[in-house]
């Protein structure tokens, strides 16, 4: 499984104190009776508030355990002080780029804040994957740009 795939998004809008989850999945998984995708076993991303998920487990917050990850925060005035907690990851403006890396087995999401690696579970199967986004509650804009 050979592939390195690259996707940017600019988070243009958001209304209300909702949650945005970024990441990658299976592009045949269906929603849970929430209507969430990120709970499904082949989904891994972040929420804007700092839930990492991996094969579809919640694994590590960000804010909670940022002494733990600090390498992965970039930016932590603007993660712990400038923003509302729900937007720690993502804010309206920030530009994010998710990056699948197959050979390494990985997921990164870069924003203006984190820059944090995922790994992919060992048993994961092997698949075609598509960009992954979930919303709660709220309304989002959200435009995909060309990737480099």
């Amino acid at each position: 499984m050979l592939c390195a795939v690259r996707r940017k998004l600019k988070i243009l809008a958001t209304q209300g104190d909702g949650n945005l989850f970024i990441g990658v999945s299976a592009p045949d998984i269906q929603p849970d009776k929430f209507g969430y995708t990120h709970r499904d076993p082949s989904s891994y991303g972040i929420w804007s508030f700092g839930d990492v998920w991996a094969a579809g487990k919640n694994t590590l917050n960000l804010q909670l355990e940022a002494n733990q990850v600090a390498a992965s925060i970039i930016r932590p005035d603007m993660f712990s002080e400038q923003r509302h907690w729900h937007q720690r990851v993502f804010a309206p403006e920030d530009e994010v780029t998710v990056t699948l890396d197959c050979a390494a087995r990985t997921v990164q999401v870069q924003s203006p804040t984190v820059d944090h690696v995922i790994p992919m579970s060992e048993g994961q199967r092997e698949h075609q994957w598509v960009l992954n986004l979930n919303f709660y509650p709220g309304m989002y804009q959200v435009q995909m740009l060309p990737s480099n």
